[in-house]
């Protein structure tokens, strides 16, 4: 309800045609959680909305997209000085990435405009960015990674 108050607010209040603060009272007059609650449908489900509408579930992508940008970061660091690894931290975050997007695009979800997305999509920007500029040794010469 927030992501639609907000977008809703944004983008239609320069319009002079439209009362944009009866619509934002309408929407504010919902109380998701009292109609989660009404709704006949299993325990397990009924918890993911949950999670959903006190953003838990998107502070605990948050948290772990933090740690994956930090260990491609502190990967670059390293191979900047000589050493050299592989693993799959840039794959992970982009995974993280991708089952939000995903879940929120098929479950009509705005979450685009939030403070948790815009921040996870950020780590992957930052976490692809440093991936792109990972030296790593072949045959003893530099290269870059591209993982696109």
């Amino acid at each position: 309800m927030y992501s639609i108050r907000y977008g809703v607010q944004h983008q239609l209040f320069e319009r002079e045609d439209v009362d944009v603060w009866s619509i934002l009272k309408e929407i504010e007059a919902f109380d998701l959680p009292s109609i989660l609650n009404k709704l006949p449908i299993d325990a397990g489900i009924k918890h993911v909305f949950e999670d959903l509408l006190s953003y838990r579930s998107q502070g605990n992508k948050l948290v772990e997209s933090e740690s994956f940008k930090e260990k491609i970061t502190s990967q670059r660091k390293s191979a900047e000085r000589g050493g050299r690894s592989m693993n799959s931290n840039i794959y992970l975050l982009e995974s993280k990435f991708y089952q939000d997007f995903s879940f929120c695009n098929d479950n009509y979800i705005i979450c685009d405009n939030n403070r948790f997305s815009q921040t996870l999509y950020h780590n992957v920007i930052i976490g692809i960015l440093n991936s792109h500029v990972t030296p790593a040794v072949k045959s003893g010469k530099y290269f870059f990674y591209f993982f696109t």
